[in-house]
């Protein structure tokens, strides 16, 4: 890899491996414990509400090892697109989600969350509109 291409890499690797320990992190709690999970948020475990969480969290496991292994690529412009794409969609998605339900009341869970998540969503989003080798000079 040529020098140019290294330091282009190295914008985008701290989003990346930080977005993936995140969503590693999320998806560790809800595949190993779902139960405790939904009882936290006040729900009753039955069945079906587990098995949507662990779904879920193996979501989020497969995002966070795509994020990680894709963490030494170039990224933004045209470059590995669908990855900022992916990544863009699902935070703009459970940001807007999290801020809608912050209408409805605050809690901590809530506010923590919508603060994460839309500000990886701003920063996947300057990352898709975003050209490295323009920025580069």
């Amino acid at each position: 890899m040529t020098k140019q291409k290294r330091r282009l890499v190295m914008k985008t690797n701290w989003l990346m491996m930080k977005s993936a320990i995140l969503m590693a992190l999320f998806g560790v709690i809800a595949v190993f414990l779902p139960q405790e999970l939904v009882v936290y948020f006040g729900s009753k475990p039955d069945t079906f509400v587990v098995i949507i969480v662990q779904i879920a969290g193996a979501l989020y496991l497969g995002f966070a090892f795509l994020n990680y292994y894709s963490r030494s690529k170039m990224i933004g412009g045209i470059y590995s697109r669908p990855i900022v794409i992916a990544n863009l969609v699902h935070f703009t998605i459970v940001a807007l989600m999290l801020l809608k339900e912050l209408l409805n009341g605050l809690s901590f869970e809530l506010v923590v969350g919508a603060l994460i998540y839309t500000v990886f969503a701003l920063w996947f989003g300057f990352v898709m509109y975003s050209n490295p080798l323009k920025n580069e000079k």
